[in-house]
């Protein structure tokens, strides 16, 4: 708690909680509310199959686990059952290239440098392993630190700091903030209305939001 609280004094973080309804954030978007939703085609396969699994270049070896943009017209893949992730074409689905990665996570990938961070599971531990880039990628750089909570976690990547920060949001663990060989975990006791973190997402001037059980927080200072 002491070292939280030093930490956070020393990066000028002070987290903050703002509690909002889901009826508030959908508001115009409701059915009836006067703003109807935009069309939309039915959905359908981009890439990979849901009734075959495979090990090639159309295919993956189940869910995958994680999705990125290299801001560059190609997505990668998390293709955690075959452990690889897989670069495809955001145009057209066509496969580009793959490297190796064992059991990988959520990723992300920093525009500017094109390095890839890749999060996967271990042994009570969460990994975070950045690459040099998915053209011939090699491990640059890695850091492990506890996995507290239930098992799953998601990922949020901060591309635009001058040192680029992960942030890890667990099932129960709280909120991890990964930047330059270190690792700090937020709480409920440092503001967060949950421990438990259900997605999030970075803007474009660094804040980072996140769904939690509970509200949607905004922690300043990311």
């Amino acid at each position: 708690r002491e070292k939280q609280q030093v930490y956070n004094e020393e990066h000028g973080i002070t987290p903050k909680t703002i509690l909002t309804s889901v009826a508030d954030i959908m508001e115009g978007a409701v059915p009836g509310s006067g703003a109807p939703l935009p069309a939309r085609a039915p959905a359908e396969v981009f890439f990979g199959s849901v009734e075959k699994a495979g090990k090639d270049k159309k295919s993956l070896g189940g869910p995958p686990q994680g999705l990125a943009t290299d801001g560059k017209g190609h997505l990668l893949i998390s293709d955690t059952a075959n452990n690889r992730v897989v670069v495809i074409k955001e145009s057209d689905a066509s496969y580009v290239a793959e490297f190796s990665v064992p059991k990988p996570g959520p990723l992300g990938v920093a525009p500017k440098t094109g390095a890839v961070y890749v999060t996967r599971r271990g042994k009570g531990v969460i990994e975070v392993v950045k690459y040099s880039g998915w053209k011939g990628a090699k491990e640059a750089a890695k850091i492990s630190f506890r996995g507290d909570g239930n098992g799953s976690f998601v990922m949020g990547l901060d591309a635009n700091a001058p040192s680029p920060i992960v942030w890890i949001g667990t099932d129960g663990g709280g909120l991890v903030h990964v930047e330059a060989g270190e690792w700090q975990t937020y709480s409920t006791a440092d503001g967060l209305a949950h421990d438990r973190i259900v997605t999030m997402v970075q803007g474009d001037d660094g804040t980072l939001w996140m769904i939690p059980y509970g509200g949607i927080p905004l922690p300043r200072g990311g």
